[in-house]
């Protein structure tokens, strides 16, 4: 099985096979990365979703702390095909996410999940941003998730997503 990067630019291809809108669920720190996700999010969904469009929930990371709507947003996660943390990388992540995360886990279903770090260009090389994609891996990896880090401080990037793969129609 041959995979190729799934491309980023309104020119590509739609998904092959796409029947319905595809659906994202944003977690994020504060305004500025909800906007750096917003931009991610229609770069990448508005080029692969064409005419279906997408849906997406916005969860501002404090909203967490409240179990209903903990709960909310972890149901919404459960059936999406994205999953954004937009934050800026600068402090560990807070228990209130990494509740969210263990619950989206947990209850994911068994359709195809990415998982998408989005952090600020000057936290790529951070010793908290490593400790964030190790604790996101870690966690991850128990329901088969990969987190894609993606450093941008407007959340719009040149060329394919690492670790964002399709497979070949060929």
């Amino acid at each position: 099985m041959e995979f190729e990067p799934l491309q980023t630019s309104a020119n590509d291809a739609e998904l092959p096979g796409l029947t319905r809108p595809l659906r994202a669920v944003v977690a994020y720190e504060d305004f500025e990365t909800a906007v750096k996700a917003r931009n991610l999010l229609r770069q990448f969904l508005g080029a692969a979703c064409g005419d279906l469009g997408s849906v997406t929930a916005f969860w501002k990371f404090e909203l967490l702390n409240y179990p209903a709507l903990l709960e909310q947003a972890a149901m919404e996660a459960r059936d999406a095909e994205f999953i954004v943390l937009s934050l800026h990388g600068k402090c560990d992540l807070p228990s209130e996410v990494v509740d969210w995360i263990e619950r989206v886990v947990s209850q994911r279903g068994d359709h195809h999940v990415t998982l998408i770090a989005l952090l600020d260009e000057s936290a790529e090389y951070s010793a908290v941003s490593r400790q964030i994609l190790n604790d996101l891996s870690t966690r991850a990896s128990r329901g088969e998730l990969l987190p894609v880090p993606i450093f941008s401080d407007s959340g719009k990037i040149e060329g394919p997503i690492r670790g964002i793969e399709r497979k070949k129609s060929n």
